[in-house]
């Protein structure tokens, strides 16, 4: 049976397009329309169950929403953005990317915008339970999904890797390999997401009977040189002998400031990073790191929207799980750190 695809690529146009012309938009040409009908008698198409229910009133389409351009950059969006299509596209559906810009866009203009779109649904990625737009989705009439974002309404869930327990594990580790003074490096803004790792971190220490302490914390945006300027204010008041970072991107950034000053990693520093960038195990020492499945997360945030749209009911939500993966950027604790303070001066 021929199904949504398979139309937009015998037109040679993107599964949207098809859409579009399906239900009557005025935005594509002539010549165009032409060819997706042709093409729809060719194969003999008919919709499946979702869009023929939707045919006169929907768009086909979903609406993925990220926030800044560094998020569609990130390798964990990617993955996940090639799980989500994959499976939406099953249903004879397309997507269509939103970069929220919280400076230069309205809440109630991307609503009005999305409703004009006739969106079935909309995924959320990464963005902060406190944002304007997260609040004004999950109480709003559209079925949406919020990835790594814990919020929920009358037709929201959510979907969210369990980053309490990735960070607990991350520094249980460390600890177990004889460090006693392990900074946090969190990153800004602070979400949920980061709170749960700053949580896991705290839960381990306190596990090891260690009190919290102040000097070990630090915090950057999620980027190498925010990092760097991190590690740098972090040792000029206090020399850990290991740093858990809250993304992987920081903790290269934190390698390299090490490298900088002279400081060997793992023998004068350990570092762990979070989420298992495909750069991690290339970069000199491979990073240890807590893996966190973009696929998984996509595929699962493409599920629950469907529940959602076929039965006007939310799922519940998921917490997927994270793996610690050890590399070389973890030993036990090294020489003196009157080396390090040196280096840092």
């Amino acid at each position: 049976m021929a199904s949504l695809k398979d139309v937009a690529r015998r037109a040679g146009v993107s599964v949207s397009t098809v859409s579009h012309v399906i239900n009557g938009y005025d935005d594509i040409s002539e010549s165009t329309r032409r060819k997706v009908l042709q093409a729809i008698r060719e194969l003999n198409y008919h919709p499946n169950s979702i869009a023929r229910n939707l045919l006169l009133q929907r768009s086909h389409t979903v609406g993925v929403v990220t926030v800044g351009q560094q998020s569609i950059s990130h390798p964990l969006f990617n993955q996940l953005i090639v799980a989500l299509a994959a499976a939406v596209e099953e249903a004879d559906l397309g997507i269509a990317l939103t970069v929220y810009d919280p400076e230069a866009d309205s809440v109630d203009g991307c609503l009005q915008r999305w409703h004009e779109q006739r969106l079935e649904g909309i995924v959320v990625i990464g963005m902060a339970e406190e944002s304007p737009l997260v609040q004004a989705v999950a109480r709003s009439k559209i079925p949406a999904v919020f990835v790594d974002t814990q919020a929920s309404g009358p037709k929201a869930t959510w979907i969210a890797s369990d980053n309490r327990q990735g960070a607990y594990e991350a520094v249980t580790h460390l600890l177990r390999l004889g460090h006693r003074k392990i900074a946090f490096l969190q990153g800004v803004p602070n979400g949920r997401i980061i709170r749960d790792r700053y949580e896991g971190y705290k839960q381990a220490l306190q596990d090891a009977g260690l009190p919290a302490d102040d000097t070990l914390y630090e915090q950057a945006d999620f980027t190498k040189e925010g990092a760097y300027r991190a590690a740098e204010r972090l040792f000029a008041r206090t020399v850990p002998t290991a740093i858990f970072c809250v993304s992987d991107l920081m903790a290269f950034g934190v390698m390299q400031w090490a490298r900088d000053k002279g400081i060997a990693v793992p023998d004068g520093l350990a570092v762990v990073g979070f989420d298992d960038d495909p750069a991690s195990e290339h970069v000199t020492p491979a990073l240890t790191t807590v893996r966190q499945s973009g696929y998984e997360m996509g595929l699962a945030a493409a599920r629950s929207l469907l529940q959602l749209i076929e039965e006007n009911t939310p799922a519940d939500p998921i917490t997927l799980p994270t793996r610690l993966v050890v590399r070389a950027s973890c030993g036990a604790p090294g020489r003196a750190r009157t080396e390090s303070r040196q280096a840092s001066a």
